[in-house]
């Protein structure tokens, strides 16, 4: 499968790495999922946070999916994707210049659903970064869906793609960023209810004055100072605001 990823720096270092899953279904990634250096642009996207974990020092791995960018396969609507994550994350965490032990999942979206159901089927991260996911994949509507909705086994299709079925699995700290103006910040108390009781170290805030998408912003400042600290994933706390 196609991705990007950042260069050896040649320090001869390991590195801490973040694996980014883009948003949108079947959509795909283009260069500009690694080059868009926009630190003071409020509205940046995937380009200008992966740019961000680059600057401190870390390594970033932007996978794509099964049935897009010219990959074999079919779309699936964030079942076998979740495969494809975890298949990205671990050639990610071979590179010689990577440090297997420091390897963080993130994404954005779609993506930052897909990232919480990897982290569910995972013990590989340290942490996850999930800025803006939905918590029941449904609520997307059938338009996305690779199976029939009407059919007897509907239900369980979507179960089986809904983070908030899932994220009691999750055995690491989780951060879950979104704004409070539109996209999907109703989502965050459902999936903060999903795992209240399982004693996870999840942690999660909407933002007011922020976007779906401008949240990355300052989100990601957040993200990449943490992992760059050396500090104890468990001494993160996410801020009140931004």
């Amino acid at each position: 499968m196609h991705a990007y990823r950042s260069k050896d720096p040649g320090d001869s270092k390991k590195h801490p790495l973040v694996v980014w899953a883009h948003g949108n279904f079947n959509g795909g990634i283009d260069v500009g999922e690694m080059d868009r250096l926009e630190p003071q642009n409020p509205n940046r996207q995937s380009g200008a946070i992966t740019a961000t974990f680059r600057k401190q020092g870390i390594a970033v791995l932007i996978p794509t999916f099964r049935g897009e960018s010219g990959n074999p396969g079919r779309y699936e609507a964030l079942f076998g994707e979740v495969d494809d994550f975890l298949a990205a994350a671990a050639y990610g965490a071979a590179l010689p210049w990577v440090d297997a032990d420091e390897v963080y999942f993130a994404g954005h979206s779609t993506g930052g659903a897909l990232v919480l159901l990897a982290s569910a089927a995972s013990r590989r991260h340290v942490a996850t970064f999930a800025f803006g996911p939905v918590a029941r994949v449904r609520d997307y509507g059938p338009k996305i869906a690779p199976f029939s909705t009407t059919g007897a086994g509907a239900t369980r299709e979507w179960e089986l793609r809904n983070p908030e079925q899932w994220v009691h699995a999750i055995q690491s700290p989780v951060f879950l960023i979104e704004g409070a103006d539109g996209g999907n910040a109703e989502d965050i108390p459902l999936l903060m209810k999903a795992t209240r009781s399982q004693g996870l170290a999840l942690q999660g805030h909407v933002y007011e004055g922020f976007t779906h998408v401008s949240i990355l912003g300052p989100g990601g400042d957040f993200a990449a100072a943490k992992i760059a600290s050396n500090r104890p994933v468990t001494d993160w706390v996410l801020p009140t605001k931004f």
